[in-house]
């Protein structure tokens, strides 16, 4: 199962909202689940979709089925300096094939090749074992944990930094 990268359209929203809301919805017990995951109206997601709010977003699709997304946000607002990309593949089922590490690494040559920036990061949570190591097996480096930072399910878990710089990262 090999995944590519492609622009979301309108016609897409229909698909990710059921993949996201609809189904099974493991993926938000590993997404941030420490975040407020409220499910948007239906309606609303599909008039003001997040191809619209974000600053960069693409579908991963694997065996021509749309199955999850890569997504990519200027940390630091307008000043546009400080790119942070992420990844959700919604299809638990998925999860442990490399998808999300091939996906990432594609992401990222996507992003470098888009934008005139030294460094791209992500930020996962010590929890989430499967996206520190798809990160790293994207070529991305541990560059900080921020300890006990995250509270969830009674305990605090850390804040995991990831970085990869555009000469580093892997081709």
């Amino acid at each position: 199962m090999t995944p590519i990268l492609r622009t979301l359209t309108t016609a897409d929203m229909p698909t990710l909202y059921a993949l996201a809301y609809e189904g099974d919805r493991t993926w938000q017990q590993w997404d941030g689940p420490y975040f407020d995951h409220a499910t948007p109206d239906r309606a609303a997601f599909l008039a003001h979709p997040p191809i619209e709010t974000l600053d960069h977003i693409a579908g991963v699709i694997v065996d021509d089925q749309l199955i999850g997304v890569v997504t990519a946000y200027y940390e630091d607002g307008p000043l546009r300096r400080w790119l942070e990309c992420g990844i959700v593949l919604y299809r638990s089922g998925q999860w442990g094939h490399g998808i999300g590490s091939q996906a990432l690494r594609l992401w990222a040559q996507t992003l470098f090749a888009r934008i005139d920036l030294p460094h791209l990061s992500l930020t996962t949570w010590s929890g989430n074992s499967r996206m520190m190591h798809a990160a790293v097996n994207a070529g991305f480096q541990l560059e900080g944990q921020l300890r006990q930072v995250r509270f969830w399910q009674g305990r605090y878990w850390d804040s995991m930094k990831y970085g990869c710089l555009r000469d580093d990262c892997p081709r």
